[in-house]
């Protein structure tokens, strides 16, 4: 770099340099905001005026530029004029005294640099994550030092008791958000089986109220959860249920099957849907007032009717089930038209319960609930933050049932919709002895997107799930390493809800104890 300025040119020019607030910084604290974790910026009371520092747990970060801070100064020296080269040894020298001095203060120093944060930021933010996470404190002497991500050729990452599945969890693409969605739970319950924490049973009374109780998660699965013959089969279908269907069979989230060679079989179909802690609906209430969004698919509803079909086909045969329905079913000239089908959806649930009311004594695990508690609307789990709910069949029926038999003057809601669905397929069932659930969905859509059946927000859960587990869940924060094994958290993409709240939160991992960058830069002083 020629050096060709008057001192007065110089001068000016270096008050064009900023040295707070820079782009570099800017990209940084953004990411580490949208991850939920706050700090304060350019602290002056402290060695170097670190630019985020946590104070509570004494991790100041300093976000440097490879030309100011000498990034491997060693290596280009030579290329700069005298004054350039004895501006940037000096700025070296400052920062190792900062650091040396913020160290000895009991803080941690993570260092981050121009060239990292352009090439894998998410990495950069990890390294933060991982300072945040560990209560050792960084001495000026020698640290044995553990590396913050293992790479991938040490990895053998797994999930908890999924020995035997159709899925390779070795490979990046099962811990896709599909795949970690349905997968995750199946492995909690395992862990949760494991420790004798019985997942909570929402079934139905014979008052139509949800009850709770509780279910072995052997119960559960159908098999004991470690057995080295219960194999999980994840987004396939039951053929178990194809008889009762026209048309392909749709697949289920989680299909639990006995592998033993003298009697291979079906075991569970089984829907999942991993929900979040509180939702935006009641984020800002009271923690016993905290609900969990229930997003259900199309696909939930055919599931639901074959479980009732496959009942009445077993114990009483389809006439019972067309004695119910016909009264209500028979004078519908034009399913299609809203008008004619609005005014009945209260009759139809009536008639659905009174179906319903004979199955009582033989409800079925349904729905896999998961629950995943954040510290209110921040992106950190909660210290007790992980537990299991169970919906029966009929149970399920419940997150429905009270918004659509409610009658409006236009349209017709989703969860209207929902039970339309339902008496539709047991009709067809009792008359033609199998139902078409696809053509059902694809032909019955009364002006609304069948991308999903509906949705139940948390103030809706929370009337029907709210008992001490879901205000304090039983499984510690700290189960997550015990349950994703093998390095796989770093597959996990921090896009999505619960994998940034795995990565975000201080403590899970802590097998870490200090990062790479800080590593690197302990083995240089």
């Amino acid at each position: 770099m020629p050096d060709n300025l008057t001192p007065e040119q110089r001068r000016y020019t270096m008050t064009r340099v900023k040295s707070k607030d820079t782009g570099l910084e800017k990209i940084v604290r953004s990411e580490l905001h949208r991850r939920g974790f706050r700090f304060r910026k350019h602290v002056r009371d402290l060695p170097g005026s670190p630019d985020a520092v946590f104070v509570k747990a004494k991790v100041a970060v300093f976000i440097d530029g490879d030309f100011w801070h000498g990034y491997k100064f060693s290596n280009w020296e030579h290329k700069l004029q005298v004054y350039w080269r004895e501006k940037i040894k000096r700025n070296i020298a400052r920062d190792r005294r900062n650091h040396a001095k913020l160290r000895r203060m009991g803080w941690r120093v993570i260092r981050i640099w121009q060239h990292d944060v352009k090439q894998d930021l998410d990495k950069c933010i990890r390294n933060v994550i991982a300072a945040l996470a560990s209560d050792h404190k960084v001495p000026s002497t020698n640290v044995k030092v553990t590396k913050l991500k293992m790479s991938e050729s040490t990895m053998n990452p797994s999930l908890f008791g999924l020995q035997h599945s159709n899925r390779d969890f070795t490979q990046r693409d099962s811990w896709g958000k599909n795949q970690f969605n349905s997968s995750f739970p199946a492995s909690l319950a395992c862990y949760m089986g494991t420790k004798k924490i019985d997942p909570v049973y929402l079934r139905l009374d014979e008052n139509f109220k949800v009850k709770h109780s509780k279910i072995s998660v052997e119960e559960l699965f159908g098999m004991k959860e470690l057995s080295s013959n219960l194999f999980f089969s994840f987004e396939t279908t039951d053929n178990t249920y194809a008889p009762l269907l026209l048309g392909d069979t749709p697949r289920a989230d989680l299909v639990t099957l006995d592998t033993s060679p003298d009697q291979p079989r079906n075991l569970r179909a089984l829907e999942v849907k991993l929900t979040a802690l509180p939702d935006n609906t009641t984020c800002n209430l009271s923690e016993d007032l905290y609900g969990s969004e229930v997003v259900v698919r199309p696909d939930s509803i055919v599931y639901l009717a074959l479980s009732i079909a496959d009942f009445y086909k077993r114990m009483s045969g389809e006439a019972d089930l067309e004695a119910e329905l016909e009264p209500v079913c028979e004078p519908i000239e034009d399913w299609t038209e809203i008008e004619e089908i609005r005014p009945r959806i209260g009759k139809m649930a009536k008639a659905l319960e009174t179906i319903m009311q004979r199955k009582l004594d033989a409800q079925s695990p349904f729905l896999i609930q998961p629950i995943w508690k954040t510290k209110g609307k921040s992106g950190i789990l909660a210290e007790q933050c992980l537990d299991l709910f169970v919906w029966s069949d009929l149970g399920f029926t419940q997150l429905f049932f009270g918004a659509g038999r409610r009658e409006r003057k236009t349209g017709i809601t989703r969860h209207g919709r929902s039970i339309v669905w339902l008496t539709k397929m047991l009709y067809d069932f009792a008359i033609e002895g199998q139902f078409n659930g696809k053509s059902t969905i694809d032909k019955y859509t009364y002006n609304t997107k069948n991308d999903k059946a509906f949705a139940s927000s948390g103030t809706v859960t929370n009337s029907m799930m709210q008992c001490v587990e879901l205000t304090t869940p039983r499984v510690n924060k700290r189960a997550f390493k015990d349950i994703i094994l093998g390095g796989g958290q770093n597959y996990l993409s921090p896009e999505r809800r619960l994998d940034a709240a795995i990565l975000n939160t201080p403590g899970l991992f802590d097998r870490e104890q200090i990062s790479e960058v800080e590593a690197q830069e302990l083995s240089e002083e």
